[in-house]
């Protein structure tokens, strides 16, 4: 397995899975958080990520010859499980160092590149278009399951690991950024309510505002997995999403329609759902295409190192 693309793809994921999982043990011991996981659904993707990894391995060591693409997809989904549930207390951890916040400067960004939020905000809410913007916006959360399942099953593992490793990165450096460019959001930037639009219902965009300001003046300590929300403004991971599943998904040739849809959708319910700025978009989705570039060079030198392996140069 390690003499493949797909099997070094998989030891590198998952140190950098390990990587995130010390730094959270790390950061944990040096501040006053507590992390906890009593909610059932944190128990159950806990569950389910330990099951997983295991089997996978299992069946790629007594069956690779009669399960790879199960076994493979089995192991990008541990991956991806494991990965979601270290990082997301490290964005609270990383909003409770309090940098000034940066609506200001972000807004200020939009308007010079001549995007106005609030009349695209006024546009959705005209044309009813609320409930379309919940679709796109909720694509995220199903996608990442359901992505290296149809990659495996359609014996496309490499994309598949090269999807689970782009994520990651883009996810780490995400959580990076916003250490030092923290943001409220536009809705409390310009002080909106849901009911100063009632025909749209947001996903998100009110929802971590209960615990951003918590965060930042040290009353909330106690971080509850099942119940952490996105709190990342700047650069938007939900954009950098849509990225990666149009990419990711675009191996297989009958998804192509749907996956650009879908993340179509998603990119544009962003600025609505998210309560995210232009710039936090653009910025999301230039993460990606970053973190796609980087993946793929590297698969070339893994590629190169393999054929030499196998091809030793004569002297």
């Amino acid at each position: 397995m390690n003499s493949t693309v797909e099997g070094r793809l998989l030891a590198i994921n998952w140190c950098v899975v390990f990587a995130a999982a010390a730094l959270l043990v790390i950061v944990l011991a040096r501040t006053d958080f507590v992390l906890r996981a009593s909610d059932p659904i944190a128990i159950i993707m806990a569950g389910l990520a330990s099951i997983l990894a295991p089997l996978s391995f299992a069946l790629l060591w007594k069956g690779s010859a009669r399960w790879p693409n199960v076994s493979h997809a089995a192991n990008v989904l541990s991956q991806l499980i494991a990965a979601s549930m270290l990082i997301a207390p490290l964005t609270y951890i990383a909003a409770s160092l309090n940098y000034p916040l940066q609506d200001k400067n972000l807004f200020a960004i939009d308007q010079f590149m001549g995007l106005d939020w609030r009349s695209y905000l006024n546009t959705v809410d005209r044309h009813g278009l609320g409930p379309i913007c919940n679709f796109g916006y909720r694509t995220f959360s199903w996608q990442p399951l359901l992505v290296p399942i149809l990659l495996c099953l359609s014996g496309k593992a490499a994309r598949a690991y090269q999807f689970s490793l782009a994520f990651l990165l883009t996810v780490m450096v995400t959580v990076l950024i916003s250490v030092f460019l923290p943001a409220a959001g536009t809705y409390s930037f310009l002080n909106l309510s849901p009911a100063d639009y009632p025909h749209l219902h947001p996903v998100d965009d009110f929802d971590h505002m209960r615990h951003l300001p918590l965060l930042r003046d040290g009353r909330l300590r106690v971080l509850e997995i099942g119940q952490l929300t996105g709190i990342v403004t700047f650069p938007s991971f939900h954009a950098a999403a849509a990225i990666l599943y149009l990419w990711a998904l675009w191996a297989i040739s009958w998804m192509r329609v749907i996956a650009l849809i879908c993340n179509a959708l998603l990119l544009l319910s962003t600025p609505i759902d998210g309560g995210h700025y232009f710039i936090d978009v653009i910025a999301g989705v230039s993460l990606a295409i970053l973190s796609i570039l980087v993946v793929r060079r590297l698969c070339c030198a893994l590629q190169r190192g393999l054929r030499q392996t196998a091809f030793p140069t004569l002297r």
